[in-house]
């Protein structure tokens, strides 16, 4: 993301979007002095579906646990992690643009579900 281009503006309005909805948002770094917004309760907001997956996903006890493992590694590994940014701007900015589009994936998702289309499909 070149960052260069994004005024101090643009930056301002990104934060207050992301405080709005996480009060207590801080930015954070890392020993590689890269950058990420927390939501003040330890994760970070780009990833957040990760946390999602894991709070989701239901082992069942009665089968093999080699294979449960390995369900719940694959859903995982098909959940996008976005990488940490090079600037504390450069966090926000990202923020606000992933938090977004996971709202508007969440919406759509709702309405246009499996279940929805089959059903759809079936009386048509």
């Amino acid at each position: 993301m070149d960052i260069s281009k994004v005024s101090q503006e643009r930056f301002l309005k990104a934060k207050k979007y992301i405080t709005k909805i996480f009060p207590y948002a801080t930015t954070k770094s890392n020993h590689n002095n890269q950058y990420w917004v927390d939501d003040g309760g330890g994760r970070d907001i780009c990833n957040l579906q990760i946390k999602k997956t894991v709070d989701n996903f239901k082992f069942d006890l009665d089968k093999n646990y080699e294979n449960e493992f390995r369900k719940f590694e694959n859903a995982l590994y098909n959940e996008p992690t976005i990488p940490k940014s090079n600037s504390v701007k450069e966090a926000w900015i990202k923020a606000e643009q992933v938090y977004r589009t996971n709202q508007i994936l969440q919406r759509n998702s709702d309405k246009f579900s499996d279940d929805k289309v089959n059903n759809k499909m079936r009386y048509e």
